[in-house]
């Protein structure tokens, strides 16, 4: 874990769990036996959870979305993944995958704040390389149906959880973002 006034970054598979799951699987049990098992033992762990099946109305304008996929060389992170978007507005809503999507709580914030604008739970986000804080976590409607955009931050300090680019891959690949 790396730390600065302002944020903190998860550099090991096992700060991560620990921190945004609230689960306590050592560094040493994840390297023995590895992402296959960590993804089927974290499936187990988490209760299925919805994601926008029909194309959502927009929160700007009402009109309804449209699908698309990410293309399969996106460099994101996010290759081949279905999303939705509104053509009038030209705005990304939503996601439509399972992909960090968690109907519980996060540990790292208050039992409301985990919650977007329509009462739903959330979808769990990294920002990207090319956005103004990198490796920053942070929560959206998992629906796409309301602007809400929650930070990830550290209880007690408000400072920014952010994950190492080494991790992200492996993050995306169990679902976790």
């Amino acid at each position: 874990m790396l730390e600065t006034p302002t944020d903190v970054t998860l550099t090991e598979l096992a700060e991560v769990l620990q921190v945004l799951l609230d689960l306590n699987i050592p560094q040493t049990t994840i390297d023995n036996f590895g992402l296959t098992w960590l993804r089927s033992y974290l499936q187990a762990q988490r209760p299925s959870t919805e994601y926008p099946k029909k194309p959502p109305k927009c929160f700007r304008c009402l009109e309804t979305a449209t699908r698309y996929t990410t293309s399969k060389t996106n460099t994101k992170g996010n290759g081949g993944r279905p999303y939705f978007k509104c053509d009038p507005c030209n705005k990304f809503l939503v996601f439509a995958d399972y992909r960090g999507n968690y109907p519980r709580h996060d540990p790292q914030r208050g039992p409301e704040d985990n919650i977007c604008h329509c009462s739903v739970s959330t979808k769990r986000l990294i920002a990207g390389r090319d956005k103004n804080n990198p490796g920053q976590v942070f929560y959206v409607c998992r629906q796409g149906t309301c602007d809400a955009y929650i930070p990830c931050v550290e209880l007690g300090t408000n400072r920014a959880i952010k994950i190492a680019l080494g991790l992200q891959s492996e993050l995306a690949e169990l679902c976790i973002i």
